[in-house]
């Protein structure tokens, strides 16, 4: 603590000023400008560290995206991975599972490579079951029905639909 700090505790325990006025606007005004140099410091720091976050974050996904390359799915052949898709979708669902014909689907938004190797395997897009509970749901199959029949290529494409019968309570 500086003498003058002490002078000003001094003079509020008093309630008596110790100081003249003058001088206290002067301590005063020097105490205002400390606080805004120290604000402006603050306000560097803190665009720094914000600077310093992002780049971190750029580095994490570097790590990430270098770790992804030593992934050991990457060195299954495709003629291997492309038969663990043809598994999937050939697997059988049930009725348990009304968006089964969506495998195929999914399998192409995991990478480029997975989505370049699923819509190059036409046996993924052969067969499609569908469900609609209704018109509007009926309409919205129509873009994934000409996606299957477009990637089944020269395989013939199997499509099954099942309308729902409200009066009968299931599907016809």
């Amino acid at each position: 603590m500086t003498d003058v700090d002490a002078t000003i505790l001094e003079s509020l325990r008093s309630n008596f000023l110790v100081v003249p006025e003058v001088f206290l606007h002067q301590e005063l005004s020097m105490a205002q400008q400390e606080t805004v140099e120290i604000d402006v410091e603050i306000s560097a720091l803190e665009a720094q560290m914000w600077a310093l976050q992002e780049m971190r974050e750029l580095s994490q996904s570097r790590c990430a995206n270098i770790e992804s390359l030593f992934a050991p799915i990457r060195r299954l052949p495709h003629e291997v991975l492309s038969g663990i898709f043809e598994h999937l979708v050939t697997t059988d669902a049930g009725d348990s599972d009304e968006f089964h014909f969506m495998i195929p689907l999914r399998l192409t938004h995991v990478c480029a490579y997975w989505r370049s190797l699923a819509n190059s395997t036409p046996s993924l897009w052969s067969s499609i079951s569908l469900r609609p509970t209704n018109q509007l749901q009926l309409r919205q199959y129509v873009p994934i029905l000409d996606h299957f029949l477009s990637h089944s290529a020269a395989l013939p494409l199997s499509a099954s639909i099942s309308l729902y019968c409200v009066s009968q309570g299931g599907y016809l």
